[in-house]
């Protein structure tokens, strides 16, 4: 399940773009670990201990962060390894602060929380237009924020 953020779509239903923060976090060394897996009930183990760290992540949206009458309206989608963050603008008299705030913190808390999983992050973070909603995601914001993760860190 996805929490739909009501920024992305106009009062009649159509989807929408809205300038948002956009975070791509990708899992590092899932590939390895899935093919070090010794059979079924070994790939059954990692299935679940990563399906109960999303679940966890997630979870905050549903439960903490998805009232978009305050000033979250999350909007998130996992597929494969990565998880998808868009955190439309609503403040605009701020700039934008507060959503940036939430995004890094959600951002260091996810990092910490798939850590002690063993799992590392790498990840990208944008702003721009995004529409992310549960039947697409799409925008600028989506094509930069994957870029940025793709690229390999200035050591």
């Amino acid at each position: 399940m996805m929490v739909e953020s009501a920024d992305f779509y106009e009062k009649d239903g159509n989807p929408v773009v809205a300038q948002s923060f956009c975070v791509v976090a990708d899992l590092l060394g899932l590939k390895a670990r899935v093919t070090r897996c010794e059979g079924e009930e070994e790939l059954n183990d990692l299935c679940t201990l990563l399906a109960d760290l999303l679940a966890e992540a997630t979870s905050l949206f549903k439960e903490e962060w998805s009232d978009t009458s305050s000033w979250r309206p999350w909007a998130h989608r996992v597929f494969s390894d990565t998880l998808l963050l868009g955190y439309p603008i609503v403040s605009r008299n701020d700039a934008g602060e507060p959503e940036l705030g939430g995004s890094l913190d959600f951002v260091q808390w996810f990092q910490f929380r798939m850590a002690l999983g063993g799992f590392f992050v790498c990840g990208g973070m944008s702003i721009g237009y995004l529409h992310l909603s549960s039947e697409h995601c799409f925008g600028p914001a989506l094509i930069e924020a994957h870029e940025i993760e793709q690229r390999p860190p200035n050591l």
